[in-house]
């Protein structure tokens, strides 16, 4: 799991569908996208399945997605 003062960014998502390692979510546009749960920040509103809100993952998947 991340690290609490690890570089993060939050974006807006649910939670689609979950593996055992990552979560698929879907962001603005219909545009879904694949988290492993090791770049998934503790304090993310959107942790698994259903979860809807505001997902706080590490700035390199972001950055590594072109989020950001």
């Amino acid at each position: 799991a991340m690290k609490e003062n690890e570089p993060h960014y939050r974006i807006k998502s649910v939670a689609t569908h979950e593996t055992e390692n990552g979560l698929r979510v879907e962001i603005s546009d219909g545009i879904a996208e694949f988290i492993p749960k090791s770049q998934i920040h503790p304090d993310s509103e959107v942790q698994h399945v259903g979860d809807a809100g505001e997902l706080v993952c590490s700035l390199w998947i972001a950055q590594a997605k072109r989020w950001a």
